[in-house]
C-alpha cells in the first residue's frame, strides 16, 4: 500500500476549486497526521478482516467532480444504478446527485428553503454557507484520534454534501445524495466522497446516501483495485431525530473504506441502517457518541455477499453521558 501524498497534490485540489485558506488549512492538517500514521496492515486487530495488501495507493488517480446543475424535479437520465433507487420514492425532499461521468444534478424544495433548510453538494455550501459548514470543516481536537482513510478523505476529500435542518423544521420526505463513481479498469482512481449532516435542537429529518457504480459486470480478477474512501459526519441537537440510510453497490474491483462519526445531544435519537452489496472490500467504521442524557441510538447492518467479496463492518457506541441507550 503507496501512502505518500504531496503537499502540491493538496494544494492543487484546492486551488482547483476556489477555496478559502481555513479549509486549505483544514486539508493540510489532515495530510500531515495522514503521514504520521502507520500504514494499516492484516496484523492490526481492527484490519485483521480485511485484505489491505491487495490495494496499492501509488499512482492512483484522484478523479475530478463538475459541480452539480440545480434543476427543479429528478431528471430522467440519471445513471440507471441511481434512477433504479429513486423509483421506490414518489417525492424527495431534496436530491443531490454527483457522477464521475457528468455534472450532475441537485434540487431542493423550496418551501424547505423558505424554511432555512439547506441542501446541496459539499463546495456549494462552502462558497455560500460558510458561517453553516465552517464549524465542520475546521481541524479540531478529533482529528488526531481519527484513522489513516479517515485523514485521507479529510485531506483529499472531491465531492460530498452538506445538510443543514433548522431548530424546530421537521422534514418527512426524505433527502437523496447519489454518487455515481464509473472507475477505470486499467488506471487505478480514487473518490473521496465527505458528507455532512446539521439537525439542530428539536428537528427531524431522514437522510439516503447511494455511493456505488453500475459497473457490475467487472469480475473478481480485474487489478489494480479502485478506492472509495468516505467520511460521514452526523451532528444531532437537542431532542432531534435523525435516519440515516446508507445503500452501497459496487462492482469487484472497488475497495471501499468508510468512517462515520454521529454525535447525540440531549434527548436526540439517531437511526442508521447501512446495506452492502458488491465490491472487492467494504470495510467500515461506524462511531456514535451519546453525549447527554436521554440521547438514544439503533445502528443496523445488511451485508449480501457473494464469492470473495469481504466486508467488515465495526460499530461503536460512546455512552459519555448517564441514561443513554
Amino acid at each position: 500500500m503507496g501512502e505518500t501524498i504531496a503537499r502540491e497534490t493538496v494544494e492543487e485540489l484546492a486551488s482547483r476549486l476556489n477555496e478559502p485558506a481555513w479549509l486549505v488549512s483544514y486539508r493540510l492538517a489532515a495530510r500531515e497526521l495522514y503521514l504520521q500514521k502507520p500504514a494499516p496492515t492484516e496484523r492490526d486487530e481492527d484490519w485483521r478482516r480485511t485484505d489491505i495488501g491487495a490495494l496499492d495507493l501509488t499512482g492512483m488517480r484522484i478523479v475530478s467532480l463538475q459541480s452539480p446543475e440545480v434543476v427543479a424535479s429528478i431528471p430522467k437520465d440519471v445513471p440507471a444504478r441511481l434512477g433504479a433507487g429513486l423509483k421506490h420514492f414518489e417525492k424527495l425532499a431534496g436530491l443531490v446527485l454527483q457522477s464521475t461521468a457528468g455534472a450532475g444534478c441537485q434540487f431542493l424544495d423550496q418551501d424547505l428553503a423558505a424554511k432555512g433548510v439547506i441542501f446541496c453538494d459539499l463546495f456549494t455550501a462552502v462558497r455560500q454557507y460558510e458561517d453553516k459548514i465552517k464549524p465542520a470543516l475546521t481541524p479540531g481536537d478529533d482529528l488526531p484520534g481519527q484513522g489513516k482513510f479517515a485523514l485521507l478523505t479529510r485531506a483529499l476529500f472531491n465531492c460530498g454534501m452538506f445538510l443543514y435542518v433548522p431548530k424546530g423544521v421537521h422534514v418527512e420526505l426524505p433527502f437523496f445524495y447519489g454518487v455515481e463513481f464509473e472507475c477505470a479498469t486499467g488506471e487505478p482512481s480514487a473518490l473521496f466522497p465527505y458528507l455532512v449532516v446539521v439537525a439542530e435542537e428539536n428537528s427531524s429529518v431522514n437522510v439516503v446516501y447511494a455511493p456505488g457504480s453500475t459497473q457490475a459486470e467487472i469480475t473478481d480478477s480485474v487489478r489494480p483495485l479502485n478506492l472509495l474512501a468516505q467520511f460521514v459526519d452526523v451532528r444531532i441537537g437537542a431532542g432531534a431525530r435523525v435516519r440515516f440510510l446508507e445503500v452501497h453497490e459496487y462492482p469487484a474491483n472497488m475497495f471501499v473504506v468508510g468512517k462515520s462519526n454521529c454525535r447525540v445531544s440531549r434527548d436526540a435519537r439517531y437511526e442508521t441502517l447501512a446495506l452492502a452489496l458488491g465490491g472487492h472490500q467494504i470495510k467500515s467504521d461506524l462511531e456514535t457518541r451519546l453525549v447527554a442524557p436521554g440521547a438514544s441510538s439503533e445502528v443496523l447492518g445488511i451485508v449480501l455477499g457473494a464469492g470473495r467479496e469481504k466486508y467488515s463492518f465495526n460499530t461503536i457506541q460512546g455512552h459519555d453521558a448517564p441514561d443513554t441507550t
